[in-house]
């Protein structure tokens, strides 16, 4: 029997509200996480559409049969977990894949983790050259979390994280297309940027037109050392392409397919 979304949410209050995935799509699926108790109401509500109703998988969950239309955008989730919870998944799907920062090492809890994850991107963004939006934004997202998060207010600290999450999508796009231009589309590359943690199913036959978007809003000088993402640390890709000038662009152009 089809339930209401009103009965999904189980009158609980909306601990955080995220856009893991942009999309001008309509939702027409609606995805639910597991229960925190059996038979109770799921952990968050992903909307989705037709394009993306399979992507995401650091999202998993299953259909919910939904009774009437769904109102909201593609890429919206509806998070009602904890806030410590909501936290984890910031890390997990976040910033600990790109920085290294992982909050289970962190003595002084989340405070010290959403610190030393803003000290990294900080510390990129002093020595980036062009690409400073949307790096620029990201960072500072970091820093009012990190802020929230040492003043004691963990659920504040969620609303500029997942703000962060929308904006990370902007530098993760640019990341994409260093890679394409660099490795004339690693797909090794390429499929670590679908897995959890990593860019928002970005498919390698549309990268030619993100491609174009990017250039034209940002010009040649996206083109230079940007932060690494998980996959080119994990030996997908050589992460110094990424990082370096034109000594190391070139090492990488020597070992494109076919050169």
């Amino acid at each position: 029997m089809p339930t209401s979304l009103a009965q999904l949410s189980a009158n609980r209050t909306l601990t955080a509200l995220r856009t893991p995935l942009r999309c001008e799509g309509t939702a027409t699926v609606l995805r639910q996480g597991p229960a925190a108790e059996s038979g109770g109401a799921p952990d968050w509500l992903l909307f989705l559409c037709p394009e993306h109703s399979e992507g995401l998988p650091g999202w998993p969950g299953i259909p919910a049969d939904t009774a009437g239309p769904l109102t909201l955008s593609c890429g919206t989730a509806l998070d009602y977990r904890t806030t410590e919870q909501v936290l984890q998944s910031h890390a997990a799907l976040g910033f600990t894949p790109v920085t290294g920062v992982n909050p289970a090492t962190c003595a002084g809890g989340w405070s010290e983790a959403l610190d030393l994850a803003h000290r990294v991107f900080a510390d990129r963004l002093a020595e980036a050259i062009g690409e400073g939006e949307p790096l620029n934004s990201l960072t500072l997202m970091l820093g009012m979390a990190a802020e929230n998060a040492a003043a004691g207010d963990l659920y504040q600290a969620c609303v500029p994280l997942a703000l962060g999450e929308t904006l990370s999508q902007n530098l993760q796009l640019l990341l994409l297309v260093l890679l394409l231009d660099c490795c004339h589309v690693n797909l090794a590359c390429s499929a670590a940027f679908a897995r959890p943690g990593g860019a928002r199913v970005l498919l390698v036959h549309e990268a030619g037109r993100a491609r174009q978007r990017a250039t034209a809003a940002s010009g040649s000088a996206t083109r230079s050392r940007l932060l690494p993402p998980a996959c080119c640390r994990a030996g997908h890709c050589c992460v110094r392409t990424l990082e370096a000038r034109s000594r190391r662009t070139r090492r990488c152009r020597r070992r494109r397919p076919g050169g």
